[in-house]
């Protein structure tokens, strides 16, 4: 029913017709909140959804990042234990490249070696 539909009397409206068009409005707005309701509720469990699978993602990530971390500080200590100590084996020319090896925790520094046989990079015990 429209507006327009509504039929008039000696002092207005008809009550019955304002009901009717009231409720009929109701209905309609109703209707319209129950469908975007739904495709709210759907659209957050499927929000969820993938929130839980990003975390897992994450928490993986994670899990393989703190691995490696290990792995390379494990690689730096045999890698240092392996080298020879600073005195007569090292380069007269050695000279600092970068100030500490990433994921050493300052264990080990990179230097260039300057022996015209083998130039090159060598890792070193920090002082």
């Amino acid at each position: 029913m429209k507006i327009s539909e509504l039929r008039t009397s000696l002092w207005g409206y008809r009550k019955g017709d304002v009901c009717e068009y009231v409720a009929e409005l109701d209905e309609q707005f109703s209707a319209r909140l129950t469908e975007r309701e739904t495709l709210l509720r759907e659209t957050a469990d499927s929000l969820r959804s993938e929130l839980a699978k990003k975390e897992e993602e994450l928490a993986q990530l994670r899990e393989t990042c703190e691995r490696l971390r290990r792995e390379n500080g494990r690689l730096a200590r045999a890698a240092a234990a392996e080298l020879p100590q600073a005195g007569a084996d090292a380069p007269r020319e050695a000279r600092p490249v970068r100030q500490a090896a990433p994921g050493s925790e300052g264990n080990l520094s990179l230097f260039e070696a300057g022996d015209d046989a083998e130039r090159g990079f060598a890792w070193k015990k920090a002082d």
